[in-house]
């Protein structure tokens, strides 16, 4: 089978294709047009690389030391010298 930048075919354990993902970037105006001609909407799912838990407790971080709440570490000071 010919690959095609931009398009990945990932298939189950049998080898029978499972799902199709497009590269947004490079199809996403031809399929918008293609879905909006069939009368469907464009569904568009944006896949993070991000683990979303950590997203959170890292946001909530941030928040808690902009709140004051947070501890500031002499940085001369941070290895007991």
């Amino acid at each position: 089978m010919a690959q095609v930048a931009g398009i990945t075919v990932e298939k189950t354990y049998t080898g029978k294709p499972k799902k199709i993902i497009f590269s947004y970037n490079k199809y996403g105006d031809f399929l918008r047009d293609v879905f909006l001609e069939k009368g469907m909407e464009f569904p568009v799912k944006e896949v993070s690389p991000y683990n979303q838990t950590e997203v959170k407790r890292i946001l909530e971080i941030t928040k808690d030391m902009k709140a004051g709440a947070g501890k500031k570490l002499n940085m001369s000071n941070i290895w007991g010298d």
